[in-house]
C-alpha cells in the first residue's frame, strides 16, 4: 500500500491526528484533513505604515495612525480632508410655494382660466382605441380615412373630452370633492393628429350647499386647437370643499331646516 502526501493551493498541509479507524471493513483508514490556517501577521501592516510614513510624512497628522487590520486609509477629495468642516456646511433654508388650490368661496361668477396646450398623438389614439374598443376606421385605418369626410384619421371625441377634463383639472386647480354631471357636451369640429389644444373654464354658476362648507360648481369649458377653433365644448358641475367654520351640515338636514 502506498503513501502520499497532498498539499492544496493555500499550502494547508493535513493534520496526521485526523487519520481514524472506520469503514465498512475492519482496519480502514479514514482521511479527513484539517485546514490550519496563518493568523493575520500585523508585521505586514506594519511594513506598510512605514513605507507610508516614509514617502508621506504628514500622513499621519492628518489621518491618525494606522490600525492593525483596519481598512485602507480614506481617500482625500478634493484636496481637503474628509473631516474638514468645511465640506458639512448647513444647507441654505429655501422658502416652498405650496400650490395654490382654490376653495368655493375664491370663486366668482365669469371667472375664467385658460389651461396649457398639449398635442394630440398618433399613439393617443391607438392607445384610446384599443381602451375603449372603438376601432372605427375613422380613427385607426389610414387607407379607409383618408377617403373619407376628413381625409385623414381623426381623435375620438371622447378622447378630446377626457384630455379637456385632464388640462381643465389644473386651470383652475379647485379643492374638488366630486364630479356631479355633464350638463351638456357638443362636438363641433375633429380633433386631427397632431392638433394642439388647450381649454378654457370660466365659472357659470355657484350654489351654496351645507352652510358654505361646500358647494356645486357649474363650469362652462371650450376646447381650442392651434388655430384658435373651438372643437368642443359644454358645461359640468362638480362639489367644491368650502372653508366655513361651524358643524358639518348635510344636503339632508339642510333640506329638512329650509
Amino acid at each position: 500500500m502506498s503513501t502520499f502526501i497532498a498539499k492544496s493551493s493555500l499550502h494547508r498541509s493535513p493534520s496526521l491526528s485526523n487519520v481514524r479507524k472506520g469503514g465498512p471493513r475492519s482496519g480502514t483508514l479514514i482521511f479527513q484533513p484539517t485546514c490550519q490556517t496563518r493568523p493575520e501577521t500585523p508585521a505586514i501592516v506594519g511594513v506598510a505604515s512605514r513605507r507610508r510614513q516614509a514617502l508621506d510624512p504628514d500622513h499621519g497628522a492628518r489621518y491618525g495612525p494606522a490600525r492593525v487590520g483596519s481598512a485602507a486609509p480614506r481617500r482625500r477629495l478634493f484636496g481637503r480632508s474628509p473631516t474638514d468642516s468645511s465640506r458639512y456646511r448647513e444647507a441654505t433654508p429655501v422658502s416652498v410655494h405650496p400650490p395654490q388650490v382654490l376653495r368655493f368661496q375664491d370663486l366668482a361668477i365669469d371667472e375664467a382660466w385658460e389651461s396649457p396646450s398639449r398635442t394630440v398623438t398618433q399613439a393617443e389614439i391607438t392607445l384610446f382605441a384599443g381602451l375603449s374598443g372603438d376601432y372605427n376606421p375613422v380613427h385607426v385605418d389610414h387607407e379607409a380615412a383618408r377617403s373619407g369626410p376628413f381625409g385623414q384619421p381623426i381623435a375620438h371625441g371622447l378622447l378630446g373630452l377626457a384630455i379637456a377634463s385632464g388640462l381643465g383639472t389644473g386651470a383652475p386647480r379647485v379643492d374638488t370633492m366630486a364630479f356631479l354631471e355633464i350638463v351638456s357636451w357638443a362636438f363641433h369640429k375633429p380633433i386631427l393628429i397632431g392638433d394642439t389644444i388647450r381649454v378654457v373654464t370660466r365659472v357659470e354658476a355657484l350654489e351654496p350647499k351645507a352652510r358654505g362648507r361646500r358647494g356645486v360648481v357649474t363650469w362652462h369649458r371650450q376646447v381650442l386647437n392651434q388655430r384658435g377653433e373651438v372643437v368642443q365644448e359644454g358645461r359640468t358641475r362638480t362639489m367644491v370643499r368650502g372653508r366655513a367654520e361651524g358643524p358639518a351640515v348635510s344636503d339632508v338636514e339642510e333640506a329638512s331646516a329650509g
